[in-house]
């Protein structure tokens, strides 16, 4: 029989500088992250990049832009996966308060930096058990 054991909420905190993406994951890594759900964002950013799909194409082709801050963090949410090579081991997705307020987004890229600091709440994959009970 299998079990699902309960997860746990992991709140990381990445400091002023800081790069988003490569500074997630090198944080997750040394807490001994390896899959979880990043389930909010709170912060901002100095500096932001999204990628968005510019065609129907399979697969599409993608637009990179970037913005410079400050900019609030509005939505933020994705995955720490150090299983999908593919996706690389941060894949997070936002919504960002520009300074007139207007509201932009889209798949986090790099360059994206933080203005003053960022906290990511991560909703670390539970362990199934696989034992027969």
């Amino acid at each position: 029989m299998e079990k699902l054991l309960a997860g746990r909420v992991v709140t990381i905190v990445l400091p002023q500088g800081a790069e988003v993406n490569r500074d997630l994951a090198s944080r997750a890594r040394e807490l001994g992250i390896r899959r979880g759900q990043v389930i909010a964002g709170l912060g901002s950013l100095r500096q932001v990049t999204v990628r968005n799909p510019v065609t129907a194409d399979m697969p599409p082709r993608m637009e990179r832009r970037s913005w410079d801050g400050p900019l609030e963090v509005v939505s933020l949410e994705g995955e720490v996966n150090f299983d999908d090579a593919a996706k690389g081991p941060v894949h997070l997705h936002g919504s960002f308060s520009l300074k007139d307020g207007q509201v932009v987004g889209g798949a986090l890229d790099s360059p994206s930096r933080v203005f003053k600091d960022l906290r990511c709440m991560i909703l670390v994959e539970a362990e199934w058990d696989h034992s027969q009970r």
